[in-house]
């Protein structure tokens, strides 16, 4: 079985032969899982946290654009860190460059605020312009992940489901796109708030 885990391009996954069990999120939730049989074929979209299980012997085609790569969202699980005796650097270190051991990160020295050029009031108002249009992103990406969340509710129980995954898709690129706007209003936000 494969813990958590995503990669940061899209995935297709062909079942050659035997039987794969899959799931999405962050966490294992075995009942969720889908069983895809023999000729079974999915995509998964880049980012979008999944894990699996096979049942008996089986054999699976990835294909995609690499370099292919793989993050668990559970760092431990991470079964080439673990058999090489790595762990993750504890909150506030780093590796020191080629020695292997951590050192302490270091935050960069405050500049004097004299050497910042001053911001226009015409500036400011760009800015404010620009933080009322990310609002507005927020606003479409969070009616379109609830919509999508709607319709994902109405389909849970009907055994004819057209297409499950598509709709799973759907769900987590317009959660994706709800992640980036709200980041992107973070920022201008805080870039808006820091003084002049």
């Amino acid at each position: 079985s494969v813990p958590p885990h995503w990669h940061p391009m899209d995935e297709n996954v062909t079942v050659i032969e035997g039987v794969m069990m899959l799931g999405f999120g962050e966490r294992v939730d075995r009942a969720a899982m889908r069983e895809l049989p023999v000729g079974s074929y999915v995509t998964l979209p880049k980012e979008m946290p999944h894990y699996n299980r096979m049942k008996g012997e089986t054999i699976l085609q990835f294909h995609g654009i690499g370099p292919y790569d793989i993050t668990y969202v559970n760092p431990a699980d991470d079964p080439s860190r673990i058999s090489s005796g790595f762990r993750p650097p504890e909150a506030g270190a780093r590796a020191a460059e080629g020695s292997g051991e951590l050192a302490p990160v270091v935050e960069p020295a405050a500049t004097d605020q004299g050497d910042l050029p001053q911001v226009s009031e015409e500036s400011a108002a760009e800015r404010q312009r620009q933080i009322a249009e990310a609002e507005k992103k927020v606003a479409q990406a969070q009616r379109r992940v609830s919509g999508l969340e709607e319709e994902q509710q109405r389909y849970a129980t009907n055994p004819f489901r057209p297409t499950p995954d598509e709709l799973d898709v759907k769900l987590h690129r317009a959660r994706e796109e709800l992640r980036k706007a709200k980041k992107e209003l973070e920022q201008l936000r805080a870039d808006l708030a820091s003084p002049p």
